[in-house]
């Protein structure tokens, strides 16, 4: 009975077993104030804040709770950042109380305040996190799909500077820009690996990927690296990939011309001379062989 009628000596005693203002809180209204509203909360909790004597002492836990109470959404949200350091927490409770429409509510009471530019920077904030993660990156992406246009130039921004350990990895970032028309991103993707390739001195896997690029400035200098190889070591490698070239030869000039010198080549080791002799005149009637290159064809 005490305690119902807010004996301070029986609350006194009480607290002593109360290790939080939150724990206080309930026992409180359950027993004191039980006809309580919710919009009452707020008030309530800065008693029990009071009797408990942590007005100087309150965590971003109790920051969080006391602005729940109050109805605060905005400090919920803040307080909540502060709280977790990868944004997981706060993007999702955003995320749900702007669909919800209970941010709409805020719209009305605070000037200038977007819901939606709320919502989407917290999950712009969130996926542009995830896509510095050595793992996470793809699931970054469909966050930052979500964010409209901000969203894109920021894919189309980070997409280039996930590290390439794999060619494997690699592909995969060409999908994920190529699906979402970011062909010019794929493009650097893929002339990024293919220099990664010529320090490498894998020639056929460095044209393969200018090929990809569609670069022919890049195609050509491959090319010419071919050539010169031939003309100082006097053997083609990489033959299975120009015996495959078919169409993509016309990427470049240099490339044609590497491609048709494998095949006159190809046609003279079959000792089919006829056909060899009637390609090689095309190609000197065509004018695109290098000039460095005369001496070795003739």
């Amino acid at each position: 009975m005490k305690i119902v009628v807010k004996d301070e000596l029986a609350w006194a005693e009480i607290k002593k077993y109360c290790e939080t203002w939150y724990e206080f809180l309930p026992a409180w209204l359950f027993y004191s104030e039980p006809a309580v509203k919710s919009y009452e909360l707020g008030s309530f909790a800065k008693f029990s804040i009071k009797e408990m004597h942590v007005e100087n002492k309150l965590k971003h836990l109790d920051k969080v709770l006391l602005a729940a109470m109050e109805y605060d959404l905005l400090e919920v949200i803040k307080e909540i950042q502060k709280m977790s350091e990868n944004g997981w927490f706060a993007t999702h409770l955003t995320n749900l109380l702007y669909h919800s429409g209970q941010l709409s509510v805020v719209e009305k009471e605070v000037d200038n305040f977007s819901a939606r530019a709320l919502q989407q920077y917290l999950i712009l904030d969130y996926g542009t996190m995830l896509m510095g993660h050595k793992s996470l990156w793809q699931v970054g992406l469909s966050y930052l799909d979500h964010c409209s246009q901000d969203g894109l130039h920021a894919i189309e921004f980070l997409l280039p500077r996930i590290p390439l350990e794999t060619e494997y990895k690699a592909q995969k970032i060409i999908r994920e820009a190529q699906a979402r028309d970011l062909t010019h991103v794929g493009q650097v993707i893929c002339k990024v690996q293919g220099m990664k390739c010529v320090k490498r001195g894998r020639l056929g896997s460095a044209l393969t990927w200018a090929l990809k690029s569609q670069d022919s400035t890049f195609v050509s200098l491959l090319a010419d690296k071919f050539l010169r190889e031939y003309a100082t070591f006097g053997k083609l490698r990489n033959t299975d990939l120009l015996f495959n070239l078919g169409p993509s030869m016309l990427a470049s000039d240099r490339l044609i011309f590497l491609g048709k010198y494998y095949e006159f080549h190809k046609l003279y080791q079959e000792r089919q001379f006829k056909e060899a002799g009637n390609l090689l005149i095309k190609l000197l009637e065509s004018k695109i062989i290098p000039k460095y290159f005369w001496y070795t064809l003739l």
